[in-house]
């Protein structure tokens, strides 16, 4: 599914709600909604712009764009997921990719990636399973759960607990030496490199600064979406060709 589909638009400062055993078999799109829960089913894309929390718990067989305060995923998504929020938390199954900017992101033990995890954010807590590469620009990460592909990682802290099993390469830059549970599987040596007067991942100035540059081209994007959505949706065919 994509934008160019029909689709439903919602502007609201209230609570919006698709119920449980109810189908949308069309986009969905919130704008200034104070919560969103989407516990039926989505036959197409959810793209939920201002809205504070949005929960998941249901199906959406599109993808999840969302710029808000949290995100909380406990259903299902067949699509890729873009979020610009303070909070993501994953207990359910992303079955694509998901790109993240954010200041916690969690992704619980009984949540998957199906493919790449690529995040900004303040701290990451990935207990889950990632089939794909994590790529993370982020202060404090740890890893203790499955991941398929590489790991590429530029943080201040770096922790690989005694789930952690990298089918691929770990390529860390920070400033400090990794933790390696003695329990944690690593298909290849860990390859660190010890920065210097690089830039502070544990600034708040700095995630500010980086925040801003993404998260302005994030949005921009998401306008592109709205204004063309015939070649946004070309686009994205071309690209899983």
């Amino acid at each position: 599914p994509g934008m160019a589909n029909a689709s439903e638009i919602h502007h609201s400062k209230s609570a919006y709600t698709l119920p449980q055993g109810q189908t949308l078999h069309n986009n969905l799109v919130l704008i200034g909604s104070v919560s969103v829960h989407i516990d039926g089913d989505v036959d197409g894309d959810v793209l939920a712009l201002f809205s504070q929390t949005v929960t998941i718990s249901g199906h959406v067989t599109g993808d999840v764009i969302t710029f808000g305060q949290s995100l909380k995923i406990t259903g299902k998504v067949d699509g890729n997921v873009r979020c610009f929020v303070q909070e993501l938390n994953i207990t359910g199954k992303a079955a694509r990719n998901v790109m993240v900017w954010a200041n916690e992101i969690d992704v619980d033990p009984a949540g998957s990636i199906g493919r790449e995890l690529m995040t900004f954010s303040n701290a990451l807590e990935d207990e889950g399973s990632i089939g794909g590469d994590i790529q993370m620009f982020t202060s404090n990460a740890v890893i203790n759960g499955p991941v398929g592909g590489n790991i590429h990682a530029r943080c201040e802290h770096l922790d690989l607990g005694s789930k952690a099993a990298i089918s691929g390469e770990t390529i860390y830059k920070g400033r400090n030496a990794a933790e390696v549970d003695p329990g944690a599987k690593l298909a290849s040596p860990l390859q660190f490199t010890q920065t210097y007067k690089r830039p502070d991942y544990a600034s708040g100035k700095y995630y500010w600064h980086l925040l801003l540059s993404w998260g302005a081209a994030f949005v921009f994007g998401l306008v592109l979406v709205l204004l063309m959505p015939g070649v946004f949706v070309d686009a994205v065919r071309n690209a899983e060709r």
